[in-house]
């Protein structure tokens, strides 16, 4: 039906990934404007595509598949990608030889950014959120110890709070 529309095949193939990621039309419009308010400024910030997922009433598979649209290179550092995803595309790596270090720290930047904004805006159970895909991957310390534990991740946002508490003294 599409073809005989004059629809390109690459135009159906991104209908049927939609489809399957339960995006409709109306959503990835509404993204878009988003999206398009945002840039308003002449730029666009990663923590205001963030906002607009967020703002939008979206699963997180919803979400991944509207990041991936704006990110399409971001594999590891999209935080909307479940555990299982996570964890499948971590061995995808691992098999095209990409180094276990180098794994953890795109990772840890990612996650490290997410935990911190989340913080900044109280949102509490999506720190938590954000806290257990890592928790529960299959990545180690050279000890053999979990290398994501909840006193690691929480210890980014008690180094932003230890940070800014000083920051505040020498101000004062």
């Amino acid at each position: 039906m599409f073809r005989r529309l004059g629809v390109s095949e690459k135009l159906t193939e991104r209908f049927n990934s939609m489809a399957e990621a339960g995006v409709d039309a109306s959503e990835h419009i509404q993204f878009q404007a988003a999206l398009n308010e945002a840039r308003e400024d002449g730029s666009l910030k990663k923590d205001e595509v963030l906002d607009a997922l967020d703002d939008m009433p979206l699963d997180d598979r919803e979400r991944e598949y509207l990041y991936v649209q704006q990110y399409s290179s971001a594999a590891l550092t999209n935080p909307y990608r479940s555990s299982d995803s996570l964890s499948q595309k971590i061995d995808e790596l691992c098999d095209e030889g990409r180094e276990d270090r180098s794994i953890k720290g795109s990772l840890t930047n990612a996650y490290k950014e997410e935990v911190l904004r989340l913080y900044e805006i109280g949102d509490f159970d999506g720190i938590q959120k954000i806290v257990d895909k890592p928790n529960s991957l299959d990545l180690y310390a050279r000890n053999g110890s979990p290398y994501y534990t909840n006193n690691y991740v929480w210890s980014w946002v008690r180094a932003l709070s230890h940070t800014r508490h000083r920051g505040d003294k020498k101000g004062g």
